[in-house]
C-alpha cells in the first residue's frame, strides 16, 4: 500500500479538530510569522487525522517518537510509515506499510541555480545540470532537489547524509531515479523514486524502498472527509 495525500494549507486551523499534542503546539507557538504557524498547524492536524483513519484510533491519541536524526514515526503503530513535507500553501503526506519512504514538495521560486547546484549537487548532477539550456535549469533544479530530499528523508538520516554523496536524475524530462549512492551500493536497486504531479508552481517527489506497489493512490484531503483520489 502506498498512498499520497495532497493537503491545502490555506484554511483556519481553529476550524479543524484540536488534536495536536503539547510538543506540536509548542512548535507552532515558536513560529514567528502567523502564516508559518497556520501552515504548520494545518499540515500536522491533517496528518494526524489521516494517520488516525489508518490506525482506527483517535487522532489526538497518536503518539509520535523520533529517531536520532529527528525522523518521526508512530510509537504504537510501527508497521505504518509516513512522511510529511510542506511548503507555502501545499503539503504532502505519504503513507505506506512498506520498508521506508520519504516525500518532498517545494514551491518553485527564483534561485541562483548555478551556484546552488555547485554547492549542493553531486559532481555528476552538477555536470548534467550545467549541460541544460538556461531556460530549463530552474525546473531541473527543483526536480533534482525534491528527488534528493525524498531520498534522504526515506533513509531517515536527514541532512546527516551529505547531498553530494549520491546522485539522482536531474532533468524533469527524465524519470526520477537514484543513480548511485556512497551510503550503500544496494540503494540504487532498493530505492525507487517517482515525481508527483502537484499544483502549478510546485515540484514534488517520492522515494520508497522495496518492490513497486500495484497502485499508488493520491487523495485530496478535505476537513470532515469527502476525500477524492486518483490512482497512478
Amino acid at each position: 500500500m502506498l498512498d499520497i495525500w495532497h493537503i491545502t494549507l490555506d484554511q483556519d486551523p481553529g476550524s479543524l479538530p484540536q488534536v495536536l499534542d503539547k510538543y506540536e503546539r509548542a512548535r507552532a507557538a515558536a513560529c514567528q510569522l502567523d502564516h508559518h504557524r497556520r501552515q504548520f498547524m494545518v499540515s500536522h492536524i491533517a496528518t494526524r487525522l489521516i494517520l488516525a483513519s489508518y490506525c482506527a484510533t483517535d487522532a489526538a491519541e497518536l503518539v509520535f517518537e523520533h529517531n536520532a536524526y529527528g525522523k518521526p514515526f508512530l510509537a504504537d503503530h510501527k508497521p505504518l510509515l509516513f512522511s510529511l513535507s510542506h511548503t507555502d500553501e501545499m503539503a504532502l503526506c505519504a503513507v505506506s506499510n512498506g520498508e521506508a519512504l520519504g516525500v518532498d514538495i517545494e514551491k518553485i521560486r527564483p534561485i541562483a541555480g548555478t551556484e546552488m547546484a555547485e554547492r549542493f549537487f553531486s559532481p555528476t548532477e552538477h555536470q548534467l545540470f550545467s549541460r541544460l539550456p538556461p531556460g530549463q535549469q530552474q525546473a531541473a533544479f527543483f526536480s533534482c532537489w525534491t528527488r534528493k530530499e525524498a531520498y534522504i528523508k526515506a533513509k531517515g538520516f536527514g541532512l546527516a547524509l551529505p547531498l553530494e554523496r549520491f546522485s539522482v536524475t536531474v532533468s524533469p524530462d527524465l524519470p526520477a531515479a537514484l543513480l548511485n549512492s556512497d551510503f550503500s551500493a544496494e540503494d540504487a536497486a532498493r530505492f525507487r523514486l517517482m515525481d508527483i504531479e502537484v499544483a502549478c508552481g510546485y515540484k514534488a517527489a517520492l522515494a520508497y524502498a522495496g518492490p513497486p506497489p500495484e497502485k499508488v493512490k493520491q487523495y485530496h484531503w478535505r476537513p470532515g472527509g469527502g476525500n477524492s483520489f486518483n490512482t497512478a
